[in-house]
């Protein structure tokens, strides 16, 4: 790695005893509700991420990272406590991080970084336990308005965002620093400039009525007892508004990374970018599946990591990993030792070409509206799931196997038949439940009343 004088020379004056300006800066993005197969670096066929793809050409693209639940909280605590969502106990709305579970901002803060937080969604408030350890951490969230056509103007968009975050930098930060920010655009609903999804869709009208969650829920399949198929055409509208979400994202992230540069932010930094989750696009039968389902398009998240020096460009890695292994990814490239409270390993030697190859595997859960635990090999995935509600019309197959290599869209399920590899991945799934540990006591989330009705009004219930 590049030699770190400069860095230490900005810290000669002004910074605080306890700052360690030999180490990395790190850099953090999390786009919401992105799939990793609607991106270019990942073989999308449509020009959705010019700036991403840049980045993954200069860096380490895994090509199979799965994040640990299927919706924005769970997900997003994994991230930040490298445990799986069982572990860290954050599984629903009510419920907000134990002081005693370490996150990767307190423990990078703790040895001398700069800590800045920027969120644009409700559930990555602070309240949550996000903020822990920043020594800024800015929130976006909507207001609690009804579902409508105006309702994109509630959530910061990436622009909008994007100016906070240079805004709330000032002209630049003291090393070592951690930034997150975190970016909404690509979760429902779809309402990207014009510009942005007549890439995809020339005769796309200035109404963007019909990416709204409203629009769609015809469409949501566990919300109906008998939902709709959405038609072919309006399907290809409505991929095409998320695609021009992501691109819009893109161009942000662009800006974002080019205004960073001229502040000279970027020397000998690590930069990190993923999501919590994807989205169903009727894959299986709904416009919805994230909180839902546990399929790939859900789980299959990008990882993109660009090294300071771009040491491992264009290196790829096809290994399942998970998103519970980038904090300790990020601490190990830092020169910090990891808690043993994590559950996630570092990537780090992956990068090794003389390491043997090893099988990866994957483990995720949601505890939203339905109960719902994965198992996923190379090959292989079972997924266990157990209604939480009679209210709901939805009665999910109570376990569904797939062979990857042959349905690799996951629509036969083989579970009951004789293939040997649907009691090793029982006895995969058993083993990972029961490691629920036992010292995790969440704090009950009091939400008031204008949280309970933001929540309501964006199609969320606040209910366990």
């Amino acid at each position: 790695m590049k030699c770190r004088l400069g860095i230490l020379a900005l810290f000669l004056c002004g910074c605080s005893g306890d700052a360690n300006p030999g180490r990395p800066n790190i850099i953090l993005i999390s786009v919401d509700t992105l799939r990793a197969d609607h991106l270019g670096c990942y073989d999308y066929g449509r020009d959705t991420s010019p700036f991403l793809d840049s980045l993954a050409a200069d860096g380490v693209v895994f090509e199979n990272a799965f994040a640990q639940s299927s919706w924005t909280l769970a997900s997003h605590m994994s991230l930040f406590t490298a445990r799986y969502p069982h572990n860290h106990g954050v599984e629903t709305p009510s419920r907000s991080l134990s002081a005693n579970v370490p996150t990767l901002t307190e423990i990078l803060k703790t040895h001398g970084y700069h800590t800045f937080g920027f969120v644009t969604w409700a559930f990555l408030e602070s309240a949550y336990g996000f903020g822990r350890g920043f020594d800024l951490y800015r929130q976006f969230v909507p207001a609690p308005d009804k579902r409508d056509v105006e309702h994109a103007e509630h959530v910061t968009r990436a622009d909008q965002a994007v100016d906070a975050i240079l805004e709330g930098l000032g002209d630049g930060v003291r090393s070592p620093f951690f930034l997150f920010a975190h970016l909404f655009d690509p979760h429902l609903d779809y309402a990207p400039p014009a510009e942005h999804v007549r890439r995809f869709d020339p005769q796309a009208s200035e109404d963007l009525t019909l990416g709204m969650h409203t629009t769609l829920q015809p469409y949501i399949l566990p919300i109906h007892e008998e939902p709709e198929r959405i038609p072919p055409a309006m399907l290809q509208r409505v991929t095409a508004l998320y695609d021009g979400e992501i691109h819009f994202t893109d161009t942000q992230l662009a800006r974002l990374f080019e205004a960073l540069r001229k502040r000279d932010m970027l020397e000998d930094t690590l930069i990190v970018v993923t999501s919590d989750h994807g989205e169903e696009l009727d894959d299986h039968g709904s416009m919805e599946g994230h909180g839902w389902t546990l399929y790939d398009e859900i789980l299959h998240v990008p990882l993109i990591v660009k090294f300071p020096d771009n040491s491992h460009a264009g290196t790829r890695i096809q290994t399942i990993v998970e998103g519970i292994d980038i904090a300790p990814t990020i601490l190990e490239f830092a020169g910090i030792e990891a808690p043993g409270s994590f559950d996630g390993k570092s990537l780090l030697a992956f990068l090794d070409p003389t390491a043997a190859p090893s099988e990866g595997r994957t483990f995720s859960s949601s505890e939203r509206f339905l109960s719902r635990w994965s198992v996923r090999t190379e090959r292989y995935k079972l997924i266990r799931s157990q209604r939480k509600t009679p209210r709901l019309p939805y009665e999910p197959p109570p376990f569904e196997f797939f062979d990857l290599a042959v349905d690799p869209g996951e629509n036969l399920n083989l579970y009951g038949t004789r293939n040997p590899q649907i009691r090793v991945l029982q006895a995969y799934l058993d083993a990972w439940i029961s490691t629920r540990r036992q010292d995790v006591a969440t704090e009950k989330m009091e939400l008031d009343e204008a949280q309970r009705n933001r929540l309501r009004a964006l199609g969320y219930s606040d209910e366990d």
